[in-house]
């Protein structure tokens, strides 16, 4: 199971702006990244850890996950077909467990 994270904008007490996270809990299925994925996201730049396939309609944009409470960016998204949405993650250095 992993966390879908969206952001809601608000004003902190002393009027800052804020963006505060919520979570929504979804089953996924948990696969390897394929080797042809690796080399072709290594070479933009980009660092592929984790795929995993949701249900597409339970798959809603997000652009952040959390698994195993690490927090992870969606870098590249995958319509499968009309049920299953595969997401390709990399990890984020800066988000904190305890978020």
């Amino acid at each position: 199971m992993l966390e879908l994270i969206t952001y809601t904008s608000s004003k902190s007490s002393t009027r800052d702006a804020i963006d505060i996270p919520e979570y929504h809990q979804v089953y996924v299925n948990k696969k390897s990244i394929r080797m042809s994925e690796h080399y072709q996201s290594m070479a933009t730049g980009l660092r592929p850890e984790l795929s995993f396939e949701v249900l597409a309609i339970e798959y809603n944009g997000e652009q952040e996950i959390r698994y195993n409470n690490k927090h992870y960016k969606v870098i590249r998204v995958f319509e499968k077909d009309r049920r299953i949405t595969e997401l390709i993650c990399q990890g984020l250095v800066n988000k904190g467990s305890g978020q």
